[in-house]
């Protein structure tokens, strides 16, 4: 029973973590103006560009803030990671990430996996290998730089650098993308309209979108699991109505002999059912130990090689533990019900003769 219901809580937790994982993406990007609308434009512009300018005096803005967005990859003796780092300023930006470690300024801001993968924290250095903008456009450089602090959100490449420490990029006075704030009661589908309309923008989105888009790849993973669950839900049922029968059959000359003292077949079969539950709980407390260290081994184990870039978080929902207490306490208790034809026609002295 133990083994069946670590299994299913294993799954279930697997289930659980997958929403569990995204919740935080969602509580991340919505800690402040979640509203605001990401334009990003085709290229590097200028900050006096029209492009720019009509962005920020489009009909339903209320404030924009120019920000840049460029890939870099991190590099330490521990290896290597691809980043997306952008310049904002945590002082004036609408949003700017949760800081769980160090600080938001003075260095780059990787997230907690990131960091994690290239072994460092707040205070270390690290090799960023990005472009840099120059006179004759953009060329490679490597430059030195401290980690400043993490932040939580679940996706490895996110990191943040603010203006001052990203004078190396040489991007000051240049945007890629521009984040617009609407104003209140403003129709944000409208909103988005018109932002796309602007000549030299390359994309609109909002903050929830690219949550939605990792609802949709890890959809792949819980629909397989989702029917690996129902086996295994099936099984722990199969299990304690097999373990039930065995029991009956094995302990027949007990019940004969209680049935033989005046015993009835109701307080007989109660009995079973009562140390059904005995049984249940017992095994449903080793089964919910045994289910959420296999969560855990499936979530910072195997899904870290299968999803390297989401750093997913472990959790067993109420839910499936209250399911896994009906089916390992009550499905055990009952199960003995399924022996109770078999015990009210029972014969008791031919069952005793025979075991004698």
């Amino acid at each position: 029973v133990a083994s069946a219901i670590g299994l299913l809580v294993g799954l279930g937790g697997l289930l659980d973590s997958f929403p569990a994982t995204l919740d935080v993406a969602e509580a991340e990007s919505t800690t402040a103006a979640p509203d605001r609308i990401e334009v990003m434009l085709d290229g590097l512009h200028p900050v006096t560009d029209d492009t720019v300018t009509a962005l920020s005096v489009a009909g339903g803005v209320a404030s924009s803030t120019a920000t840049v967005e460029l890939p870099a990859t991190a590099r330490t003796s521990t290896g290597s990671v691809e980043l997306m780092v952008e310049v904002l300023d945590p002082a004036s930006t609408p949003w700017h990430p949760t800081v769980t470690a160090g600080d938001a300024a003075g260095g780059l801001l990787l997230t907690q996996i990131a960091a994690a993968e290239l072994g460092v924290q707040p205070g270390d250095t690290l090799t960023l290998d990005h472009p840099a903008v120059t006179a004759t456009g953009l060329e490679p450089r490597e430059t030195t730089i401290e980690v400043a602090g993490t932040h939580p959100y679940p996706l490895r490449p996110f990191a943040y650098l603010d203006p001052a420490t990203a004078s190396a990029f040489g991007t000051s006075g240049l945007a890629s993308a521009v984040v617009v704030e609407p104003e209140p009661g403003a129709d944000l589908d409208n909103l988005r309209t018109t932002l796309a309309q602007v000549p030299g923008v390359a994309s609109v989105t909002s903050p929830l979108d690219l949550v939605e888009q990792m609802s949709g790849t890890l959809d792949m993973f819980t629909g397989i699991l989702g029917v690996v669950a129902l086996v295994a839900l099936l099984l722990a049922i199969l299990i304690a109505i097999n373990s039930a029968s065995i029991s009956a059959e094995e302990r027949r000359r007990e019940h004969a002999t209680m049935l033989a003292y005046g015993l009835s077949h109701r307080r007989v079969l109660g009995l079973s059912m009562l140390e059904g539950v005995l049984i249940g709980l017992l095994g449903t407390i080793i089964g919910l130990a045994l289910g959420w260290a296999l969560t855990r081994l499936m979530v910072y184990g195997q899904l870290t090689q299968t999803l390297p870039e989401v750093a997913m978080t472990a959790e067993v929902a109420g839910r499936t533990v209250l399911i896994a207490v009906v089916l390992g306490v009550a499905a055990v208790a009952l199960a003995p019900l399924v022996t109770a034809r078999r015990l009210a026609h029972m014969d008791v002295p031919g069952t005793l003769r025979l075991v004698e």
